[in-house]
């Protein structure tokens, strides 16, 4: 399973599996498309156009819920979750004090991807 984003950082429209509750993966899991809106990177932060996530063991046990140890946080009403801790993308923007890579760079990022699919730390 993947997430797949078309469009600029200004626009477009991206692609995104998400849950807005826990459970059974084929119960819960649904693809969504989505508006991309204007997001800006924070001071050394870097905005990254995500081409991939990948869906894992741990993933699949964050989408039932189950943290190991204790359970996940309630989703919020009327939001959701876009599962996969991993991801690869190009780097779109950088932040102002964001230092080492250049705009244009292929990127991997893990465990911090936004829930909008968008923004990574």
């Amino acid at each position: 399973m993947s997430s797949n984003q078309n469009g600029a950082a200004n626009g477009g429209v991206f692609t995104a599996i998400e849950h807005a509750e826990y459970g059974e993966p084929t119960s819960v899991l649904r693809l969504v498309e989505r508006a991309m809106s204007e997001v800006e990177p924070g001071p050394v932060d870097a905005l990254v156009r995500v081409s991939k996530r990948s869906i894992h063991p741990g993933d699949l046990l964050m989408i039932a819920g189950d943290k190991r140890g204790g359970r996940a946080a309630p989703i919020p009403a009327g939001a959701a979750r876009t599962p996969g801790f991993e991801g690869v993308g190009v780097i779109e923007k950088l932040g102002l004090d964001a230092i080492g890579r250049p705009h244009g760079l292929p990127s991997f990022t893990s465990a911090d991807i936004r829930a909008s699919g968008y923004v990574s730390s």
